[in-house]
Order: C-alpha cells, then sequence, then structure tokens
C-alpha cells in the first residue's frame, strides 16, 4: 500500500538520499523501472504479460533494459547489434554495456537492428531470459559509487531469441525504448 506519497516526495527523498550515496538512488528509483514492468504492460502481448509480470511482480524475476552499446553509447541510431530472423526465432549478435541489474536479472529487454538500412525505423525489441543460448554475461562494470547496481556487458553470439518474444512491432523498437524512457 506504500505510505501515499506522490512523485514530489520521491523527487525529494531520493535528492536528499543521492546527496550522501548514489547507488541507492538508482536502486530504488531508476533501477525498479528499468525492471521492464512499464514496458511490458505497453507493449507485450496477453501470453508475455503471463508469463514475466507475476513473477516480477514478486520479485522473483529481475529486469534489465539493455540498450547502451560500446560503440554508439545511448544512440539507437548508432546501434550496431542485429538480429535476423531464421525460421521461428531471431540469431542476435552484438553487445550491450553498462546495463543496470545486468548481473543479477532474469528478464532482459534488449533492441537490436532487424533492417540496419532503416535506421531507427529498422530497430526491434526483444525479451530475452537469461540462459538463452547464445547469451553471455560480459564485464561487470566496477563503478565509482554504483557498485550495487551489478553494471555488465550483455553478449549475444548467434544468441537465439523466440520470434514470440518481439516485444511490440518488429521495426517499432525506437517507439518502445523512448516509450520506456
Amino acid at each position: 500500500g506504500g505510505m501515499g506519497l506522490g512523485h514530489v516526495e520521491l523527487a525529494m527523498v531520493q535528492a536528499e538520499a543521492a546527496k550522501s550515496y548514489y547507488g541507492p538512488w538508482v536502486f530504488n528509483c531508476q533501477a525498479p523501472d528499468e525492471g521492464n514492468m512499464h514496458t511490458l504492460l505497453h507493449w507485450g502481448t496477453d501470453a508475455q504479460k503471463e508469463k514475466y509480470l507475476p513473477r516480477m511482480a514478486t520479485g522473483e524475476l529481475l529486469g534489465a533494459f539493455g540498450l547502451t552499446e560500446p560503440n554508439a553509447g545511448s544512440d539507437p541510431a548508432a546501434m550496431e547489434a542485429t538480429a535476423v530472423l531464421k525460421g521461428d526465432k531471431y540469431i542476435l549478435n552484438g553487445c550491450k554495456r553498462f546495463i543496470t541489474n545486468g548481473g543479477v536479472a532474469g528478464l532482459f529487454i534488449v533492441f537490436a537492428k532487424t533492417d540496419p538500412a532503416a535506421g531507427t525505423k529498422g530497430m526491434t525489441c526483444f525479451i530475452l531470459e537469461r540462459g538463452f543460448k547464445g547469451f553471455t554475461l560480459g564485464k561487470h562494470e566496477n563503478l565509482l559509487g554504483l557498485r550495487g547496481t551489478a553494471n555488465c556487458e550483455l553478449m549475444f553470439d548467434d544468441c537465439e531469441v523466440p520470434a514470440e518474444n518481439v516485444l511490440g512491432k518488429v521495426g517499432e523498437g525506437f517507439k518502445v525504448a523512448l516509450g520506456t524512457l
């Protein structure tokens, strides 16, 4: 039920907490939103919502949001990760960097270009689970003041993602990313 506080009060509490240590602010503000519940609620199919949201609501399943890349930063137009449809799955290749919760998450919202020639209109959003073939965690980022957020790289080497794990529509990943951010 919470304390009945609104967004202004939340911002005041977070601002005060961030003065002494930034890590808890990220964990208490940024990380839950990046836990992907918002993204799944707005763009997920009924089947995706039924599969993931109950486990996320109980804390059994933590999420991470994979947009940032080593050579592109947070610029989606410069994204290098690609996904190619082969049969009933997408083959994802690339890397994401500085991913909050990446080291502890079980569910990942990840963006890749399904049509690189189309720029941001060729971007698609995918739901990945820890343990998908070809998906590994890379370097853990030891960031000053953010050691409690489990930032790490996400590595995709011919990662197999079921086609039903497209979140939103193919080619609308940029819209999903902006809507989430």
